[in-house]
């Protein structure tokens, strides 16, 4: 009776399953079904290579998804931002690293991917370049957790510093970017805010809280060169077009020195940096306590009012902004201490956004421009186990130097 039963029940399981295959109904695994075609690369640009962190690569090919999050693109370590996509089309922006702290990869395979599609694309070889190079010395920097504060540059690739270490000034430095060599240029025991190479003299002009502006020769001591009268004054900052010299600090107006008179245009701010591009000054400056960047005109030496040119919205009240570069392509940069990201990028349309995202960190203190048309950094420090720096920083095809 038991074997009349387990063959009454199998009989049912088969009768069941030729009705189900007699419905016509899909089943659940269907090996005739096709997956999504796979992406294909065509081309790359730039072809070669570009600077990871910040520089847009464009992909050429097929079969890529219309919808940006449908679509992955593959650094060999990391995932690019996407920001433009078409089936045809697609515009990356690299990204930085894979460990927080670590230089990318130089050579990678480059791949695309696609939602719901099992395969990658073809893989093409790419290369990943630094976006810096640490110039860190071990006989320098890690004495005393120097930090560099003042910085300026010459024609000869030759950068200027006032390094500062235990609350005392470990004087001026000369660092030369072509041997990789740095002497000692002048002893100093104050802290200097921001330095001016002159090439006329030869000498590193400074400028440090107070009204007055000082230089050196190599080798040689302070010298006073010119005080300004108003009390109350104080200069952080100092820049130099032709024979006219400008200084700012935290005052209620911006000054210039064209050799024996000064000059001086109502501005209220708290003053941090200042450049100088063609006929116009630019000034970094926190003014009713929101930053911003202002242009004032210059005709033969004299500042127009100044204009404010683009509110700094991303820069919190409570961070501090130090420096500033001005770039031919009608660019520039901010150098802040906001993490993680210290250094933003204003655009010629004003746009602002991070300058190669979770690079540098924690601050940028000053910028300076060698004849070699790389940017170099002075690297802040952040806590007692913290070491400053000197970063070169490869700007890219898409900046030129001013």
């Amino acid at each position: 009776m038991s074997n009349m039963k387990n063959l009454y029940i199998i009989l049912v399981l088969i009768l069941g399953v030729l009705a189900c295959d007699n419905e016509g109904g899909e089943s659940v695994w269907n090996p005739d079904r096709t997956q999504g075609i796979a992406p294909v690369i065509t081309s790359v640009s730039p072809a070669d290579s570009v600077i990871a962190g910040g520089e847009i690569v464009t992909i050429i090919g097929q079969n890529f998804s219309p919808v940006v999050a449908n679509n992955y693109v593959n650094f060999g370590f990391g995932l690019a931002q996407i920001i433009s996509v078409s089936p045809t089309e697609l515009k990356v922006i690299a990204p930085a690293k894979a460990i927080p702290g670590k230089a990318p990869s130089a050579n990678i395979k480059l791949k695309v991917g696609k939602f719901g599609v099992e395969n990658w694309s073809n893989q093409v070889n790419y290369k990943l370049l630094a976006p810096f190079v640490s110039l860190q010395k071990k006989d320098f920097f890690d004495v005393n957790l120097n930090e560099i504060y003042g910085m300026t540059s010459d024609a000869q690739n030759n950068i200027y510093a006032n390094l500062y270490a235990g609350g005392l000034s470990q004087g001026i430095r000369k660092f030369n970017m072509v041997d990789s060599t740095q002497t000692l240029w002048a002893n100093s025991t104050f802290k200097f805010d921001d330095l001016v190479f002159n090439a006329t003299d030869s000498k590193v002009y400074a400028v440090r809280g107070v009204r007055a502006i000082f230089r050196f020769a190599q080798n040689g001591a302070q010298e006073l060169f010119v005080t300004e009268p108003t009390a109350n004054t104080q200069f952080v900052t100092l820049e130099k077009a032709g024979n006219v010299w400008y200084a700012a600090g935290n005052n209620t107006r911006l000054f210039s020195y064209n050799g024996t008179a000064w000059n001086n245009t109502n501005f209220t701010a708290d003053v941090r940096a200042l450049k100088i591009s063609g006929n116009n000054l630019f000034i970094l400056a926190k003014q009713a306590g929101a930053w911003g960047l202002w242009k004032s005109d210059i005709t033969g030496g004299t500042l127009g009012a100044p204009q404010i040119y683009t509110a700094l919205p991303d820069i919190l009240p409570t961070d501090n902004a130090f420096s500033l570069e001005v770039f031919t392509n009608g660019e520039m940069i901010v150098g802040t201490d906001q993490a993680p990201n210290p250094i933003f990028l204003v655009k010629a349309d004003k746009s602002i956004s991070p300058f190669y995202a979770n690079v540098f960190t924690p601050s940028a203190r000053a910028f300076a421009v060698a004849a070699n048309s790389f940017l170099y950094m002075a690297k802040g420090i952040a806590g007692a186990t913290d070491k400053g720096d000197l970063l070169k920083i490869n700007v890219g095809a898409r900046m030129t130097i001013r």
